[in-house]
């Protein structure tokens, strides 16, 4: 629930705050005062329409800030050529961004935060509920063009033929699941038949991880290399000139010795520095030669599946141990006696069995509907909860009633119990 609306620099408004008591909230004025500018604000942050002048004059960002009741704050920003959101939890220090939206996007975050979405009907048409045209408020129901939907929509639901179209709804998608489970059924015998095949799979996988670091490590020095040719190369220069230097300096023994130049520390880490990359590279190339051999490495398939059979498998095996614990303490036992006759015995027994299976199978079937059933309710619930009140009666409107729970037909204002449809 809507708590408090901020509007800064959108149309007539500056900076406005709106705090919206519990129940209705009406605002009086005259004519340009800025009450429908405060609607447009509400379509804006709900629906995030094409660029349009929202901006006040002067300014160069609109904002439309919303506080719901749990304290999450929803704003929507609008300059001349983008728009974004802010999404700020509660407790939250800093909001989160939303920005680089297509034209009319929101994203889903803030959809689930402001609940504020069209309502689909049946006939695959789409209306607005919570916020309506000036001059055309969604109780006007009988007149042509969208609130001939909205009236389609509102009379739909207090009728049966929503709820019989979820029951076909939820029937197919019964019958889908049945399919499914088929389908998996076969997948799973298939698995088990090809798991001997994968049995070398680990040692298989722990070799590959070997290869692709080897790999990692080969990749580093190939791209290490370069920079070593080229310290050698420096190398070779800086040896070639201290030769060179050693002649001068023999040439020039007698005279007085030079000053020392600032540069010697600096080349002497130069030479440690070429020592320590000749080695490097040796081990670089030794490396490289040992990885050559080595083949590409198959990439390993999901083991999601495998993982889950073998589970499966541990589980048996442990029913089986159980099972062979309690055969050896039976051992002991006297055989029965025979029987005169076996075969009227053995028949009931398979037709014991047979009713078992369907009974089980039953009881999956009922429980999946029942739980089906579950999630139709809450979802007409919560839709029902987004529409508050009847909008013939202004009653409240029954969820139990909805599902076939309650006596009345939706409505627990003066339409419930009427025995008769209701007119706008």
């Amino acid at each position: 629930m809507i708590q408090r609306i901020i509007l800064d620099d959108f149309l007539a408004h500056k900076h406005t705050e709106l705090a919206l008591g519990p129940g209705v909230t009406v605002l009086t004025g005259p004519n340009n005062s800025g009450k429908s500018a405060m609607v447009e604000a509400l379509r804006c942050v709900a629906t995030n329409p094409p660029p349009r002048h929202v901006i006040r004059h002067g300014a160069t960002l609109a904002r439309v800030e919303v506080v719901l009741e749990d304290g999450t704050s929803v704003a929507w920003c609008r300059k001349k050529n983008t728009a974004w959101y802010e999404l700020k939890p509660p407790g939250a220090e800093e909001p989160e961004y939303f920005r680089k939206l297509g034209r009319g996007m929101v994203p889903d975050e803030i959809r689930e935060a402001l609940r504020l979405d069209l309502v689909d009907l049946e006939s695959g048409v789409s209306v607005d509920v919570h916020v309506g045209d000036q001059k055309k408020p969604i109780f006007l129901l009988d007149m042509d063009g969208a609130d001939a939907r909205m009236a389609e929509f509102f009379a739909a639901s207090s009728e049966s033929a929503h709820l019989m179209a979820m029951q076909k709804s939820l029937q197919s998608r019964n019958r889908e699941a049945k399919t499914r489970e088929r389908t998996l059924r076969v997948r799973l015998e298939q698995l088990a038949q090809g798991l001997d095949r994968l049995a070398p799979l680990p040692e298989i996988t722990r070799r590959g991880m070997l290869a692709r670091e080897s790999g990692k490590a080969a990749q580093a020095l190939e791209k290490a290399l370069p920079e070593l040719e080229r310290a050698l190369s420096r190398g070779r220069s800086l040896r070639t000139g201290l030769r060179a230097a050693a002649r001068r300096s023999a040439a020039t023994k007698p005279l007085a010795a030079p000053p020392q130049p600032w540069d010697a520390p600096g080349l002497e880490r130069r030479i440690v520095e070429m020592a320590r990359l000749r080695v490097r590279q040796d081990r670089s190339r030794a490396l490289a030669q040992a990885l050559a051999t080595l083949t590409a490495t198959p990439s390993p398939a999901s083991t999601t599946e495998l993982k889950q059979l073998v589970d499966s498998i541990n589980m048996l095996n442990k029913l089986m141990k159980a099972t062979n614990g309690k055969a050896a303490s039976l051992t002991g036992l006297q055989a029965p006696p025979e029987l005169f006759n076996q075969d009227p015995l053995s028949g009931l027994l398979g037709e014991l069995a047979l009713a078992g299976q369907r009974l089980e199978a039953g009881v999956k079937v009922a429980g999946a509907r029942a739980e089906r059933l579950a999630a139709v309710r809450e979802d007409i619930r919560r839709k029902l909860d987004s529409i508050g009140s009847c909008p013939l009666c202004g009653g409240r409107l029954d969820a139990e009633a909805f599902t076939g729970g309650g006596a009345s037909e939706g409505c627990a204002g003066a339409c419930a119990g009427s025995g008769e449809e209701s007119q706008p």
